[in-house]
């Protein structure tokens, strides 16, 4: 541990900081993560959302994971969420972890954020929704693949999704 103090030099820390601005065009992702970090940075703004788990797509699973933890433990500590998922899957929290505490947004801008990401998921509707369901059937022929489903499975499958595409865009 020692070792590792002394390596960290506080000389070359950059202490600049940009506040973050709402630009246009800006990724679904960039949004998810400024709330997920503003989340991790200061864990009472759960009580503050006006997303839910199916506004976000890329991390639609960390959302769902953060709030249900938030929800039975009171806190987002880094130590014990690790430690809630099994031994095999911990290295992937500590990446997304990782990537989320670099972002470096403003929980001031929360709301933003959160408003940024509905607007985007209402102007991007269809094509979000097109996403979702390729990663769905993709998901679905690697079951097929791994015998996990029958043919007939498969087809009832891409079948439903076409159906929920089609509800969805009328």
């Amino acid at each position: 541990m020692n070792n590792i103090i002394e390596k960290l030099d506080i000389e070359k820390v950059d202490w600049d900081y940009e506040q973050p601005i709402r630009k246009k065009n800006r990724k679904i992702c960039d949004y998810e993560e400024s709330i997920l970090s503003c989340l991790l940075q200061k864990p009472s703004l759960m009580n503050e959302l006006i997303v839910n788990e199916n506004d976000f797509y890329k991390y639609r699973r960390i959302f769902k994971y953060f709030k249900t933890f938030y929800e039975t433990f009171g806190c987002l500590d880094m130590v014990l969420m690790v430690n809630k998922i099994k031994k095999g899957d911990r290295h992937l929290l500590v990446e997304v972890y990782d990537k989320l505490i670099d972002f470096e947004p403003n929980t001031s801008c929360f709301k933003e954020y959160q408003k940024g990401l509905l607007e985007y998921n209402h102007e991007n509707k269809e094509k979000i929704l097109k996403e979702r369901i390729i990663s769905e059937i993709l998901s679905s022929t690697l079951k097929l693949s791994h015998n996990e489903f029958t043919l007939e499975e498969y087809f009832e499958e891409i079948k439903k999704k076409e159906g929920e595409f089609t509800k969805c865009t009328l």
